[in-house]
Parts: structure tokens; C-alpha cells; sequence
């Protein structure tokens, strides 16, 4: 489990790796935001929001027609998509969803019929990286555009909603008649209304089941999400479509920026993935255990995954392996954003005291790199550039996070019933099968495994096109229908706390005793972190000056949501308003800390640190890698 799923992908990739892809025929459309140089051409932007990666969430049709849940207002109105953090796009869709058109004639769950005469192309629209990994940053009185970022998105708020609207639709007659004039026009028959009534109903029922394994009593609200989690539960889902049995999605993470991110080791926050980059000659490099994880990914983001009856044959997935590896790729070209020098002037001389502190107390986990250096994937001892600091310590010089542990505890601990895995392989052909139930992270390794196995010709096309540099990038497609015009945190009941506290109690046992590498989490480079927030691994620090406070002293409560930059304290401001209506909780009513939501950690004697040092370090953390 050390290396996940990206060495598995690595074996299989052995002789094979990357692909190509037609260019896209779509034109810019004037953004309100303004582009920092990034290091992407007007290509790689429109690529980044538009590649559709085999996510499949709702037909495109029917998302034009969906009403919001109350009333009768679109779900696609601007306003209200804005009201979940999701930015608008240069089209019809918002930043991170795209037309993913494709066969569904393997399908099971999307392959839906609606119309008479329908073929299995229809168009549907899904979620891309873009989604969770794009943000606009208000500065000044302009709007920054960073793409890699770290969203300020609501993603369960968001998922939450749509369900509603979905079985509000199908429920309510005056919807639904709404909804099928839109979607078949006003003189559809009455045949085609009861097919689309027939398969919205599918549609619901398959997002019921996703809702039921994914409910958690936390409130994750902007700029987090328990991804592993999700991801998990889709595994469970697609391994027991019937009966799923999961854990809940109980660990909120930060969503983790991706510039510089090809050039680590172990990816993730607790890095339980690998990149394994392979390069000949002058190519680019394809990398399988990026392929896996960004396959982990989409299978979690609605993609199709379907389990064959039998063992020996290939898994059905929607998942597009040439998009994946060309985003990966482009990926590697990402610089880091330069902070709004225009707007907010840097004090160049407390920065470079800055600079000096940085050097002697945190660039031996948080390595200091160029902007501009897009290649060096080790220190000059040889050491990777990322450090791993272990929840126990692992051998001496190790350091111990004592940050909250339930994103590393769950990923390293969550079993499942195996279902429709059992009796296959755990991995490659040389490991046991499964029995009746497993670990999560192995179900996912041998889904992601055979899906790879399943895609292996593209993937070896894909190879062969990478290392010869053939191919023009990611397939975008356009559109095609016109566009039609704070909640508190809740802390666990006390039976939930001791079982909570007997799972911690495991995590840390098998810390402990077996070198569970697992158990633990990343410090990275730090390029561009001042567009990054909030920080620590779950987002449970507003700023970086409050991240260099003792924990004792860092706030317990903030409000996200809003998207103005804090420029002394560089973070979002965190005071109540219109836009910054979600109130974050570290503690509950009764003073205990919310488990997922602690945030302690992170303290290499802050409190030796001067209110004058504080703020060079974080004078010095707007520029870092500028030089």
C-alpha cells in the first residue's frame, strides 16, 4: 500500500505509454478575469476546462432544462452556480464541465433512452480537473484568474442540490412538464414523456444510491472536500451496486494545488500515490502512476465503471485515457502564480529577512524551488522534493504530524464488502484475491489496475505518440444544444466518538508496529502558496500568519466563501458578508474538537517566533521560487 495504485499502473505500462489528439475548434470567449502567465498557451486554458475525461453526470440536454429545486429558476443560472463557488466559463458551462460524448452501448448505469429513435451518443456532461482545481482571486478591485489552483467550490452543497433538483423534477408534475418541453419540445408525444419521466427516474435512483453512502454529518462548505472518500464509496458502489455498505466521507481535505506536482514522488495529501514518469529521447514523459491516479479520480467524479460477471473479462468504463494523459502532460508546463505585485506591493527588504528565517526553519520539509524550474524532481542529496512526516515516528529523523488524522487514518484503514471483487486478484497476477470483505484502497487499486487493462491499447498508443511528440493535445467538445435562458458543523454523537477513537487507536498501532507509510502526510514546495488558501491539509487555517501562530492561538471559527485576498495576512478575508456565509468550526458546542476539522499541527515553535518575523515569513511566502 506504500506506492497505491501508481506502481501497479507503472507494471502494466512496462513497454507501452502516451497519445495524442485533435485540436480543439472552439474560439475564446472575453473573460471578466485577467490571465496570469501561468506558463499555458490560450490552447492549454481551453483545454484544461473543456478535455472531457469520461465523467458522466447528467445528459447535456436535460442539464440545460433542470430547474433549481425551489421554484422555477435554471440550475444553470449564473447566479446560482456562482452560489456554490463554480466559476463561469467562456461558454455555456461552468469552468470544469464538459460534453463528454461517447458509445453508451456497454453501459449500464448512463445508458439511458428518453426519445424515440435516440442512438447511444448522446451527449452528457461531467466534471474535469478544472472543476476543483481552478479559482478566481478578487485583488485590488480585479479578479485573478489561477488555473491548478485550489477552488473555493462547494462541491457537497453543489451535489446536494443537484440530487434535489433531480427528484423535484421527477416528482412534481409541473416540473417534469416544464423540464420535457425543454428537453423534447412543447409537441413531444406522450410516449417520449413517459421514456424521459422512465429514464429520469433511473437517473435519480442511481444518484439516491450515491447519496446514501456518501451522507456524513460534517459540513465540508467551500474549498473542501473528502475526495478519497468519495472515491471510495463509488469503488463500494460499483463493486455492490445492489447492497453498497461504505464508510462515510468523513475526512474534508484542502483541495491540493497541481503546479509542480509532476515533478513529486508521492502524490496525495498523505502520499499513498506515486508518479513513475517514463521518458526515451527527447519525448515527453508518460507517467502510468499519474495515469491511475487521475483514472481514481474520474471513476470517483461519475465516470462509468462496470464489473463483469465474470472474472476474466476486461472491465466497461467511460474513462478516456488520451484526455488524461495530454492534461497530465500539460500539467508539467504549470508555473505557479506571481502574486499581484500591481496591486500589492512587496516589501522587498522584510522579505528577504523573510527569505533568511524560511531557510533555517522550513525549507528542510518545504524545499525551496525556482518558478521557472518545471524539471528537478530531487533535492541535490537525492532526497525527493516532497518530505513525509509520519503520525508516529518511522526511524529516527522522521518528524510526527500531529495535525488532524482522519484523512490519513480512513485512507489507510477503510475495509468494504468486496462484492463483485471477490475472487479477483488484489493487484497484479503475483497477489492474493480478494476475500468477502477488503481494504479500500486495495478494491480501488485492482478497479483502477483493470481498467487500465481494459484501455490498454490506448494506453500504449498513447505512449508511443508521447515519446514521439505526435500528438496536438486534448479533444474538447463543443457544446451542442443553445443555451437556454451557512451551515453550522456538527460534531459526532458520543457513540461515534468511541468508535472514531478505536479506529484512531488502529491507525496508530499499525503506525507503530508495521511501517505503515501510509499513516502520514506531505510537505511540498510552496510556489504560489499565497493563492492557496485555507491551509494544513483539511483547510482548518484561514492564513498563513495564523498557520505560523502557536495552535493554541489560531482561530476556532472563520467564514469562507469569499473570494478577496487578505494581502497582510495572505489568506481570504474570513468576516461575515454576503459572500462569506459559511462559518467554519474547530470546535463543537461543547468545546471538542470535530474530528476532521482539528487545526492542531504544524508548530515548530511558532511561539519562539517575533510578530516581526511572522510577518517576513509571510511577506517572504507571496514571492517564493521568484527569483
Amino acid at each position: 500500500m506504500r506506492h497505491g495504485w501508481g506502481l501497479y499502473a507503472c507494471g502494466l505500462a512496462g513497454a507501452i505509454v502516451l497519445a495524442g489528439f485533435a485540436s480543439p475548434d472552439q474560439k475564446m470567449a472575453p473573460r471578466s478575469a485577467v490571465e496570469v502567465a501561468q506558463g499555458w498557451t490560450a490552447h492549454d486554458i481551453e483545454a484544461w476546462s473543456g478535455a472531457y475525461q469520461g465523467s458522466r453526470l447528467v445528459p447535456e440536454a436535460w442539464l440545460y432544462a433542470l430547474e433549481q429545486p425551489a421554484g422555477d429558476g435554471l440550475f444553470l443560472d449564473g447566479a446560482y452556480i456562482a452560489s456554490f463557488g463554480y466559476i463561469s466559463g467562456s461558454g455555456r458551462l461552468p469552468v470544469g464541465f464538459a460534453v463528454d460524448r461517447q458509445s453508451d452501448s456497454g453501459f449500464m448505469d448512463t445508458k439511458l433512452r428518453w426519445r424515440g429513435g435516440q442512438g447511444p451518443d448522446e451527449p452528457w456532461v461531467g466534471m474535469t480537473c478544472a472543476a476543483c482545481h481552478t479559482n478566481d482571486i478578487s485583488a485590488g478591485g480585479k479578479t485573478i484568474r489561477v488555473y491548478g489552483g485550489s477552488t473555493l467550490a462547494d462541491f457537497q452543497g453543489f451535489i446536494e442540490a443537484f440530487d434535489q433538483a433531480l427528484a423535484r423534477t421527477r416528482d412534481d408534475p409541473a416540473k417534469f412538464a416544464r423540464f420535457a418541453d425543454r428537453v423534447l419540445g412543447a409537441t413531444a408525444s406522450d410516449a417520449d414523456r413517459q421514456r424521459l419521466r422512465g429514464a429520469l427516474d433511473q437517473l435519480v435512483t442511481l444518484r439516491r444510491r450515491n447519496a446514501a453512502l456518501d451522507r456524513t454529518e460534517i459540513r465540508y462548505g467551500p474549498a473542501r472536500l473528502d475526495a478519497v472518500g468519495y472515491i471510495f464509496n463509488k469503488v463500494e458502489l460499483v463493486a455492490n451496486p445492489d447492497a453498497p455498505e461504505g464508510p462515510p466521507p468523513d475526512a474534508p481535505v484542502s483541495y491540493p494545488f497541481l503546479w509542480n506536482v509532476s515533478q513529486q514522488t508521492q502524490i496525495q495529501w498523505d502520499g499513498v500515490g506515486t508518479n513513475t514518469p517514463i521518458r526515451i529521447g527527447r519525448g515527453q514523459a508518460f507517467d502510468a502512476g499519474a495515469l491511475g491516479r487521475n483514472l481514481a479520480e474520474v471513476t470517483g467524479v461519475f465516470g462509468e465503471v462496470d464489473i463483469p460477471a465474470r472474472n476474466s473479462a476486461p472491465f466497461v468504463t467511460s474513462i478516456h485515457v488520451n484526455n488524461l494523459v495530454a492534461i497530465e502532460q500539460q500539467l508539467a508546463r504549470l508555473k505557479a502564480p506571481l502574486w499581484p505585485r500591481d496591486v500589492f506591493p512587496v516589501d522587498e527588504a522584510l522579505a528577504q529577512e523573510g527569505r533568511t528565517l524560511y531557510g533555517a526553519r522550513c525549507a528542510s520539509c518545504h524545499v525551496e524551488l525556482a518558478r521557472d524550474d518545471l524539471r528537478t524532481r530531487h533535492r541535490p542529496d537525492g532526497r525527493p522534493l516532497e518530505t513525509m512526516s509520519y503520525m508516529e515516528p518511522q526511524k529516527r529523523g522522521e518528524s510526527r504530524a500531529d495535525t488532524d488524522p482522519w484523512m490519513a487514518c480512513n485512507a489507510a484503514m477503510d475495509q468494504a464488502p468486496t462484492g463483485r471483487l471477490e475472487g479477483r486478484r488484489t493487484g497484479s497476477p503475483d497477489q492474493p484475491r480478494f476475500g468477502p470483505t477488503g481494504p479500500m484502497t486495495l478494491m480501488l487499486r485492482s478497479v483502477v489496475v483493470s481498467e487500465m487493462l481494459s484501455k490498454k491499447g490506448a494506453i500504449t498508443l498513447a505512449a508511443l505518440q508521447s515519446f514521439t511528440n505526435t500528438h496536438s493535445g486534448p479533444l474538447v467538445f463543443a457544446p451542442t444544444r443553445a443555451g437556454v435562458t451557512a451551515v453550522p458543523m456538527l460534531g459526532a454523537s458520543p457513540g461515534e466518538d468511541f468508535a472514531r477513537q478505536q479506529r484512531l487507536s488502529k491507525c496508530e498501532q499499525a503506525a507503530a508496529s508495521k511501517n505503515y507509510k501510509a499513516f502520514a502526510y506531505k510537505a511540498r514546495p510552496l510556489n504560489g502558496v499565497w493563492a492557496t488558501g485555507p491551509y494544513l491539509h483539511n483547510g482548518s487555517v484561514p492564513t498563513l500568519y495564523d498557520l505560523l501562530l502557536p495552535p493554541s492561538q489560531r482561530p476556532t471559527s472563520f467564514n469562507l466563501g469569499s473570494r478577496q485576498l487578505d494581502e497582510r495576512k495572505v489568506g481570504f478575508v474570513t468576516a461575515p458578508g454576503p459572500d462569506n456565509r459559511f462559518a467554519f468550526h474547530v470546535r463543537d458546542a461543547d468545546g471538542r474538537i470535530i474530528a476532521g476539522n482539528s487545526n492542531q499541527g504544524h508548530d515548530y515553535n511558532n511561539a519562539a517566533l517575533s510578530e516581526h518575523q511572522r510577518l517576513a515569513l509571510v511577506e517572504y511566502l507571496k514571492v517564493i521560487g521568484e527569483r
